[in-house]
């Protein structure tokens, strides 16, 4: 039996070269035989005016593409014609990933992780748990199959599914409400077993040549049919917070805030020292839906008090992601099929930040009366004076945010030494 791979590089460390992670994958390929699974081999495209030079993954074994596949595994296929790539290829941006095919030529993708990660102790409890294998119960996280040990690392094995969710884009407005809904069921199933996801990223269950998504007609009718499923994954720098910790005692130090998307909300922007991972988690999805749909109000006016209430700066009002899920069934259940049918607008990238862009501009003002209480104020003149402070740098060095937080923890420890206040006791993850 071949031995098994060796690791002489840090699989956490973003600096390692592509080229060390494709001796790596390559290194594998014997190992990975010999339990099933035959690895996806390197292709070079030399340059033309489509795609320019890439490298990709492409299958060795039957490259057919199958719209009728049971879950988990992802349907494929419906690339236009002409791509000049291997069909059902894969990209290589994400070095970390490699593909592969199991032993009935099902395309499977894999990933290395620490054994003493965080990631592979959710990763263990989702496979333990059966998560996302059954569509019946589906909840909204990608499905994993095995986790292959050796030495401190493992390699996890999960069925390959899409990216590119957006692409084609939305045809109808119920289409942008079922991938609210994935997302949301999704993050309320990780909360509710204590991970935070810490991420952005979702996949859905089909795929084609990586090359073009938004072109691709079957993804298309696989969403106008409703049977196009979304899942969260990639749980690289996610964390899984002890079962008997209460949300109050679940804070991380601020500056953990700052890795992971680009879609977050101002939690720590005001020189905070630490805080709450799971309102931080609901903060970022709410960003993310008003990117994507905040200038669907006027169409659907209830994605107003949802964004606005995913969003607010005072925690203690934001949604968990549950109550979120919970309002956007309340108000989805009550629109007309006409409605749901209704074509949603395109994606538009020029529109102002989820803080700045008025949602409840040309709504109804008996819509504005009846829930005003969700409505979002603008900053306080408190909050603006801080985030100018904390914006303050000379040479790249952030003074204005080193001096709002040298000036909280000498608050935070007049606190503590006073006997009358009662600071919350904290936990870190396992």
């Amino acid at each position: 039996m071949p031995q098994h791979p060796q690791v002489d590089f840090d699989c956490d460390d973003r600096d390692v070269t592509r080229y060390t992670w494709f001796a790596f994958w390559y290194s594998t390929s014997s190992w990975l035989a010999e339990r099933g699974y035959t690895l996806f081999e390197y292709r070079h495209h030399w340059g033309d005016s489509y795609l320019g030079h890439v490298t990709h993954w492409a299958p060795k074994l039957n490259n057919v593409s199958v719209s009728d596949v049971e879950h988990p595994f992802s349907k494929t296929g419906g690339d236009p014609e002409g791509l000049p790539v291997s069909p059902l290829s894969a990209d290589c941006i994400a070095e970390r990933i490699g593909f592969a095919q199991d032993s009935l030529e099902r395309h499977v993708a894999l990933r290395l992780t620490k054994k003493s990660s965080d990631e592979y102790k959710i990763l263990q409890f989702l496979i333990e748990q059966s998560v996302g294998l059954s569509l019946e119960r589906f909840e909204g996280v990608l499905p994993h199959l095995d986790l292959l040990d050796f030495g401190d690392h493992s390699i996890v094995v999960m069925p390959r599914w899409g990216e590119d969710a957006f692409h084609p884009w939305f045809s109808t407005i119920g289409e942008a409400i079922d991938y609210m809904r994935y997302w949301l069921k999704g993050l309320s199933f990780l909360h509710k077993h204590h991970i935070v996801h810490r991420s952005g990223n979702i996949l859905v269950n089909h795929f084609g040549a990586f090359a073009d998504n938004s072109s691709n007609d079957l993804r298309r009718k696989l969403r106008r049919d409703g049977r196009l499923v979304y899942a969260i994954m990639d749980f690289d720098i996610s964390m899984i917070f002890p079962p008997t910790a209460t949300r109050e005692e679940c804070r991380l130090p601020s500056h953990l805030s700052w890795i992971g998307g680009q879609s977050q909300p101002h939690d720590t922007r005001q020189g905070e020292l630490d805080y709450d991972p799971f309102a931080f988690d609901v903060g970022c999805l709410g960003v993310l839906f008003c990117e994507c749909f905040q200038h669907f109000t006027r169409i659907v006016p209830m994605f107003a008090p949802l964004m606005d209430r995913m969003t607010t700066r005072d925690i203690s009002r934001r949604f968990t992601a549950s109550q979120a899920l919970e309002f956007l069934e309340s108000f989805a259940s009550e629109l007309t099929l006409e409605q749901l049918e209704f074509p949603a607008p395109p994606w538009n990238p020029t529109l102002p930040p989820y803080d700045k862009y008025d949602r409840w501009a040309g709504l109804p003002d008996t819509f504005i009366k009846d829930w005003d209480n969700f409505r979002e104020p603008k900053p306080t003149f408190q909050i603006r004076l801080l985030r100018q402070i904390c914006d303050c740098r000379i040479c790249d060095y952030e003074w204005g945010y080193k001096l709002v937080q040298w000036v909280r923890r000498i608050i935070r420890f007049c606190q503590k030494r006073d006997t009358r206040v009662r600071l919350p006791k904290t936990i870190s993850p396992n």
